[in-house]
C-alpha cells in the first residue's frame, strides 16, 4: 500500500512544499519517491514497525544535485524528518493525504 505525504522542507531561505511517498516491500523495506523543487527523485530505506523511518537518495534542486540521508518518525498520519546532506541540514514535517 502506498502512502502519501504532503510535506513542507525548512531551508535557509524559508519553506519549500512537496510530496513523499513510500511503498512497504518485505519486512521493514521501503521504496518511495521524494518531491521537491519541482524534481522527482527515488530513495530506498526501512520503516520500522514503531514508526521510526530512516533513507537516502540523491537530491535535486534549483541549483545543485547532493546525496542525503534522512531519519525520524512517522506517527500516525504525520511524518517528521531530519534530513543530512553534503554542506546542510534540513528539518521536514508533513500530514499524510488521500488521493
Amino acid at each position: 500500500m502506498e502512502r502519501i505525504f504532503k510535506i513542507r522542507m525548512h531551508v535557509p531561505l524559508g519553506y519549500r512544499d512537496g510530496t513523499l511517498s513510500f511503498t512497504k516491500k518485505d519486512d521493514q523495506k521501503i521504496e518511495g519517491a521524494l518531491c521537491l523543487f519541482q524534481n522527482e527523485t527515488t530513495f530506498r530505506g526501512k520503516l520500522a514497525d514503531d514508526g521510526e523511518i530512516t533513507f537516502a537518495g540523491q537530491m535535486v534542486t534549483l541549483t545543485r544535485t547532493f546525496l542525503y540521508q534522512a531519519h525520524g518518525r512517522v506517527d500516525g498520519t504525520k511524518i517528521r524528518l531530519h534530513v543530512s546532506g553534503d554542506r546542510n541540514t534540513f528539518s521536514i514535517t508533513g500530514e499524510e493525504v488521500t488521493l
